[in-house]
This record gives structure tokens, C-alpha cells and sequence, in this order.
């Protein structure tokens, strides 16, 4: 083989190493018609068939749409259940205890959570309300599932504009009337559940709206007891920015929570200058406390985030919807998710962009396609529909090659195999 050809392969195999070095591969979003106005969704399997299926809360219309899943990464046409006014959060998680999976859906239109417990074959009861505690000054928003009393029972949290409420659940699907209250008196816009402090014991981090000196975010931190109660919350570093969503994971593999925020704007209150919106990234440190390491400053006005390794390489990474709805940009650019690929040190590659349909407003990462990778599902409250991307990985590419022949300028056989990074389960 000449020196000519040598250099060809080495340019060939540069360009394949390059595009294969290139951030996350996800198929084109497919679209699903939902209800109108879909605002949350929560993903399940709701009928013992081994696929993951996905529920879908429709705020326009007071219905849930169920998609579900073959197992591919495709969905079956919406099944629509009728539920109470505005629907705006869905949870799922066996409340009762006989193995199937029931849902908790919050409803912003009655100030009111409704469970339907599940048959498990893909068909619930008819709802049952559980009353929030003075329901004319609350809004209900977020809703997650979660033994916050080490009972090994899920109860419910449920995000209000006067705090954030704890239901603690009997085993049997009955939840306490007399719920406790964390964040009291904050518009609570988003929270996560995770044992931050390695007591094993569940907490919550959180993000609350407040009116002094202007109407501006702050996240905060409180402490599990392990009995459904929690002390006083800590602040975090993040403050002073209009409210978007907060999640937790070890990004940089210390053993210690972290804590992810997307923020629409920050420096809300004078002083400052506001500006359009950043992700900030806050470290644990060893004595408990938070430092902000870096920030995602290359997306306007962030939307919904999710952490997952998305990539299969056993570090997280960071998806984050971005509306086109408050672009500053005329024409304003396509509504997208994007993809930043974690370095396991805390670090975040430039983002990949992934189109979606007009105003993407929550979305879940799951195994959609049965696989071990995670997939994405995405409500575009615009465009009335459920979005899915299959993630199709990074494919290991080897080249092998014929003996080198003994003439010059002879052509020489390259035979190349493709190995899914990502296999089935």
C-alpha cells in the first residue's frame, strides 16, 4: 500500500472517529395527538406488558391521554380518561399496594389531587379526590411520589402557591387529611426528591417564588427527619432569578448530591441587570454546602431539565427544553431540546440541538425502546403533542482490512462492522 492510500485511510478514519465523537445521536421526535393544552406526563408500565407507557395531563380539556408503549419506541394512539378541572402534574406509583401501577394527578382548576388506582391492564377507577388543605389560597402544580416516612409506602408531594404539601399514605391508598407544609408561605415552582445528606432519609430540594423585595426564585434546601417531616429550609446559591425547574444527581461521581437549575432569567430584582436566562450547575461540597461551578449560558429563556446518562458512558448528562415562545432572536430559532453531554467532573460539553414541535413544556427520559439507553418523551403544549426520541447511541465502528497486496496502487478491501453501543434489555 502506497503512502498515498495510507493517508486516504488515515482521512477516513479521522472523519469517522470525528462524527462519532459528536454529541448524543437521537431519532427524529416522533408526534403523538394529546388533549389540549398538555402540561405533564409521567411514564409507566400501566399494564404488565413489559413496555413503558406514558400518561399525559391535559390542562385545555381536564383529560389524560394514555400512549401505550410496543416496546420499540412507539406508541399506540392516545386512550383518553376523564378527570377533574385543569389538570397539570401526574404521578405514578402503586398507592394501594396490590401491584399495579395507580396515578396522583394535581389539579390547578378545583385546588384538589385525584387518585385513580390502576387495574393493571392499562384501565384505572373512577377518581378519588384528596383535598389540599385551605384550597382558596392554593394553586397546585408539581406532584411526585415518594416514601418520605420510611414505611415503604409512596406518598405524595404536591407543589402549591403557599407552599409544598406532604400527604403521607396508609399503604392502603388513603392519604392524611392534616398534610404538613415545607417552603410556607413560597409559590412553590419546582422541587426534587433525593437523600442529599446520605442520612438515608429523603429530602427535598426546591425552588420558591416570594414578593420582597420583588417577585423573584430562590432555591432552597430542606432536610428529611425520615418521618414525612422536614426542618427548616437552608438557601442554596441560586437566587434572584424567574422561576424554571430544579433537579438533583452526583454529576461529577464524588458520592454527593448536586443540584441542577434552570433559571428563565436571572438578576430579576434591582439592582442587577436581568438578562435571558441560564442552567447553573451547584456542587456539593464536602461540609454540605453548594458552589456553583459552571453554567449552560448558550440557551434562552431554558425550559424543563432532566438528568440521565444519555450516552451510556456512566456519567450524567443534561437535557433542556428551549421554547422558541420567549426568543429574542427575530425570526425566533425552532423549539429544540438540548443535549449536554456531562464529563463526570462536573464540566458540560456544547449542547446538541434536537427539534420538537411549537412549545415543549415538560418531559420525562425513559426506556422507551427496550433497550438500556434512555429515550426522551417531551408535551408540547403548543402543538397539542407528545414528542418521543429513540436514542440510538453511538455505534462502535471496526475496520478491518484484506492482506496488503504486493503490487502498488492495488485497491485494498475494507470491511467495516457496526456494533450498537446500546444493547436491548
Amino acid at each position: 500500500m502506497t503512502s498515498k492510500h495510507l493517508a486516504l485511510v488515515a482521512c477516513l478514519l479521522a472523519g469517522i472517529l470525528v462524527n462519532r465523537g459528536q454529541a448524543q445521536n437521537y431519532a427524529p421526535a416522533v408526534n403523538y395527538v394529546t388533549g389540549k393544552g398538555p402540561a405533564g406526563l409521567v411514564a409507566g408500565d400501566f399494564n404488565h406488558d413489559g413496555n413503558i407507557d406514558v400518561v399525559v395531563a391535559n390542562s385545555g380539556e381536564s383529560t389524560l391521554s394514555l400512549f401505550r408503549g410496543n416496546g420499540d419506541g412507539t406508541f399506540k394512539p392516545a386512550i383518553t380518561i376523564s378527570i377533574g378541572s385543569d389538570p397539570v402534574s401526574v404521578a405514578a406509583a402503586d398507592f394501594n399496594g396490590d401491584g399495579n401501577l395507580d396515578l396522583a394527578v394535581s389539579l390547578a382548576g378545583s385546588a384538589a389531587v385525584q387518585l385513580l388506582f390502576g387495574n393493571g391492564d392499562g384501565t384505572f377507577q373512577a377518581p378519588i379526590p384528596v383535598p389540599i388543605p385551605t384550597p382558596g389560597n392554593t394553586l397546585p402544580g408539581q406532584i411526585v411520589a415518594a416514601d418520605l416516612n420510611g414505611d415503604g409506602h409512596p406518598d405524595l408531594l404536591v407543589a402549591t402557591s403557599s407552599g409544598l404539601y406532604v400527604f403521607l399514605n396508609d399503604g392502603h391508598g388513603r392519604f392524611s387529611t392534616s398534610a404538613s407544609l415545607v417552603g410556607a408561605a413560597f409559590n412553590i415552582h419546582s422541587f426534587v426528591v433525593a437523600d442529599f445528606n446520605q442520612d438515608e432519609h429523603p429530602d427535598i430540594a426546591w425552588i420558591g417564588i416570594g414578593s420582597s423585595p420583588c417577585v423573584a426564585a430562590s432555591a432552597f434546601l430542606s432536610y428529611g427527619n425520615g418521618d414525612g417531616t422536614f426542618r427548616d429550609p437552608l438557601a442554596l446559591p441560586m437566587t434572584n432569578f424567574m422561576a424554571g425547574t430544579i433537579v438533583a444527581g452526583d454529576v461529577n461521581r464524588d458520592g454527593r448530591m448536586d443540584v441542577v437549575v434552570s433559571e428563565e432569567a436571572t438578576n430579576v430584582c434591582p439592582p442587577g441587570t436581568s438578562s435571558p436566562g441560564l442552567v447553573q450547575i451547584a456542587l456539593q461540597q464536602p461540609d454540605g454546602g453548594f458552589l456553583v461551578s459552571g453554567n449552560l449560558a448558550d440557551i434562552v429563556r431554558p425550559g424543563a431539565v432532566v438528568l440521565g446518562d444519555l450516552d451510556g458512558d456512566g456519567k450524567l448528562d443534561i437535557a433542556v427544553l428551549k421554547p422558541s415562545l420567549h426568543s429574542l432572536v427575530v425570526p425566533p430559532a425552532p423549539d429544540a431540546v438540548l443535549i449536554y453531554r456531562g464529563d463526570g467532573n462536573g464540566g458540560f460539553s456544547a449542547s446538541n440541538q434536537f427539534p420538537v414541535p411549537m412549545g415543549p413544556q415538560a418531559l420525562t427520559a425513559g426506556s422507551f425502546s427496550n433497550t438500556v439507553a434512555l429515550d426522551l418523551a417531551i408535551v408540547d403544549t403548543g402543538a397539542n403533542e407528545l414528542s418521543v426520541l429513540v436514542n440510538q447511541g453511538a455505534s462502535k465502528l471496526t475496520l478491518a482490512s484484506s492482506t496488503n497486496p504486493a503490487k502498488s496502487q492495488q485497491l485494498v478491501p475494507l470491511t467495516a462492522t457496526v456494533q450498537p453501543k446500546i444493547p436491548r434489555m
